[in-house]
Parts: C-alpha cells; structure tokens; sequence
C-alpha cells in the first residue's frame, strides 16, 4: 500500500516536473516587427504575429484616447483629475498620490509617457469614462478601429491580466497611428524627464539617451510579458517604428531593439526629404505628343503629393 502511494506520489511529481519544464522550454522568445513610418512598408518580421501581453505598452493607447478628447474639446490640459481609492492603490510603478489628492492632465500626460505611472492611468480612465473597466472596452473598441484585431484591453496601465493581449504588429501599427494623428501631442514621448511636485523623473526608455535619433516611445515590464518596447526612430532620412516584445531583461531588449533598428533603416529607401525651397508650386504634367497640360491635374503643393502618398498606403490600416 505505501508502496502504491510513493509510486502515485513519484508519477505525480514527475508529470509536474514535466509540464512546468517543456513549459519553459516551448515558451516563445522575443518577438519583433518594423514598419518604415514614411511608407508603410514592412521590414522586418520575427513572430511579430504571436500574441503577447502588452504590459506599459498598453498606455500609449491611454494617450491615444486621451489626444482623441483634447482634439474634440472635450477635456483641456487644465484640468484636474482626481485619485480614488482604487486608484491610489495601484502598484508601482506610480507617482504616489493619496485619494482625494489632484493632478493637472497635462502632468497626467507626462506621468503616462515618462514615468509610466500606474496610479496615474487608473486615475485617468476613471476621469474620462466613470470606470477604469469601461474605459478598458473603449481601447478595445479603438483598437479595432485601428485595425489592431489581435489587441485585447482589460485595464488602462498595462498591469498583467490574461485577457489583455496585442502583438508586435498590433503595437507597430499604434505606434504609427498615434504620430501620424496627433504628431504634436505624441512629442511628449520624446521627452527625457519632467518634474512633478519638486521630483525629477527620468523616461525608462534607456534608447532614448544613447541611440542617435530616436524620438521616442514607451517600455513596458511585467513578469508575464517580459521587457518589451516601441522605439520610433528618425534617421539617415527614414522613419522607422519598431516594435520588440518579451526580452529576458532591459539590457537584452535594448540590445535587441538596436539590431532590429539597425536593420530596418539599411531596408528602408531611401526618402527625398521635405525640400527646403518654396514647396507650393503648381506641379504640371505635359503631355509631350500634344504638348499640352492634362485636364485633370490640378495644382498640388509637394507637400500634397507626399501626403497623399502616405495616407494612400497607410489605408492598409482603418
């Protein structure tokens, strides 16, 4: 009999062992996607389709909404939002403010961008929809507007949940719409630092400091997701979103993300920048076998053409 029960207790343990190691072992690496942000083009691709956990990524969709209500008038920076109890007691990262206490939605902003504060975006999405849950369904509802249909959101900091989940090809694709919707808000993305109450805090996203170039935009971290980053990046005359999700640590990620960067700006064409000369010049089109001007052109600035270019492609996302 106790025979019996040390082999049944053997089995069990080992079928454990089993489990948890192939676990491991069969759990994915990282994940990585680039998009050129000037085209639209893919390029490069590394499991940038599997699902993954968003972790802090999942606040540059708070930012999203949070622009899309400055634009309409609906909110103003001025305003002050305030901490419930639920919000306050959110874990770090954070700023740290009691219930009851205020911050300006601007500071909000920069909390959110920079510090990734997590009291911060409960705090937020209370403020605009009553609760963190119902603000959670209109990032979903956002996301699939945006044609992010792999993206799920149950909170609004990123805090692990198993139901929140995206892609590197989901966040590439948020990354592009928040630059080219609001590309005067999402500059806030490349600031380094901002001071809140006499404290000085410094963005996390360490590329920012040492790789030429880039101009933002967000590091996420939690257990489940692994280190995960958007960088945007603007050099040589390109424009690259890269994405990097589930790294073993900061500096693996960040190692990383240089590589994927490093790759998709050798891959991206070449762009003929803005020209410095009078853009708006009326842009004809001759027909040389009648050397006459077609009917349907009309005046186009250059600026309008490139536009139309990028708005053309970036159709691919709705």
């Amino acid at each position: 009999m106790h025979t019996n029960k040390r082999n049944f207790v053997s089995v069990f343990l080992f079928l454990i062992i089993y489990f948890f190691s192939t676990d491991t072992i069969a759990a994915p690496k990282y994940s990585s996607f680039s998009l050129d942000a000037i085209s639209g083009e893919i390029l490069h691709n590394n499991r940038g389709f599997q699902t993954r956990y968003p972790a802090s990524l999942t606040k540059v969709m708070t930012l999203y909404l949070i622009f899309e209500e400055l634009e309409d008038g609906k909110i103003q920076k001025s305003d002050l939002v305030t901490f419930s109890r639920n919000a306050s007691s959110m874990p770090a990262s954070k700023l740290g403010l009691a219930p009851g206490e205020t911050i300006t939605l601007s500071n909000a902003i920069k909390a959110l961008a920079i510090k990734s504060a997590n009291d911060v975006a409960t705090a937020v999405a209370e403020h605009l929809s009553g609760t963190e849950e119902s603000f959670a369904t209109r990032m979903t509802n956002k996301a699939r507007e945006l044609g992010m249909y792999q993206t799920s959101f149950r909170n609004a900091s990123g805090l692990h949940n198993n139901y929140q989940k995206t892609t590197a090809f989901d966040m590439a694709i948020l990354g592009l719409r928040i630059l080219k919707d609001f590309p005067d808000e999402s500059r806030v993305f490349s600031q380094k630092e901002f001071v809140f109450e006499g404290k000085t805090y410094r963005s996390h996203n360490k590329l920012l400091f040492s790789y030429p170039g880039t101009k933002g935009m967000k590091t996420g971290f939690t257990n489940m997701s692994g280190f995960n980053l958007i960088s945007y990046v603007m050099k040589e005359n390109k424009e690259i979103i890269s994405v990097v999700m589930g790294g073993s640590s900061s500096t693996s990620r960040n190692s990383n993300m240089v590589k994927v960067l490093n790759k998709s700006i050798k891959l991206a064409k070449y762009e003929i920048p803005f020209p410095k000369s009078n853009p708006f010049i009326e842009q004809k089109k001759i027909n040389l076998k009648y050397n006459s001007v077609k009917s349907e052109e009309r005046r186009q600035s250059r600026f309008e053409i490139l536009s139309n270019r990028v708005d053309k492609i970036l159709t691919i996302f709705p």
